[in-house]
């Protein structure tokens, strides 16, 4: 079932944004309706500021939580300690599943500190013979 929609142009009317303007309107609808997007991209662009200086507000909290320093954070698991590997071998290597799987970070080994790392648990593993 087809809808017959007028020619509104060939009248010297336009549509804009669902309203139908004079050709003469038509230009400061035109400039309204930027206008308004020009405040609503200003809004945008402030909110998504606010978003990431809360954001980073909240890692430096998390990490004063941890008892670390921006710049003390392991750059693999951004101070958590812990990561995603790939598969279920983890940090063990060897054959793994196909699932994705959190477990300690084999670079810091749990402190989150990339110049303090806990025990190397590969390396401990080794050791011991397993």
């Amino acid at each position: 079932m087809s809808k017959y929609t007028p020619k509104f142009d060939l009248l010297g009317c336009h549509e804009i944004h669902g309203e139908f303007v004079s050709a003469k309107d038509a230009q400061a609808a035109i400039q309204a309706l930027e206008q308004r997007i020009a405040k609503l991209e200003q809004e945008l662009d402030e909110s998504n500021k606010r978003l990431l200086d809360l954001r980073d507000k909240l890692y430096v909290r998390f990490l004063d939580y941890r008892g670390l320093a921006v710049d003390e954070a392991c750059k693999c698991c951004s101070g958590s300690g812990v990561r995603v590997y790939a598969n279920t071998s983890a940090w063990r290597g060897g054959i793994g599943g196909q699932a994705m799987t959190t477990d300690v970070c084999d670079k810091c080994w749990g402190s989150g500190n990339k110049n303090k790392p806990w025990l190397n648990l590969r390396r401990f593993s080794n050791q011991l013979g397993r």
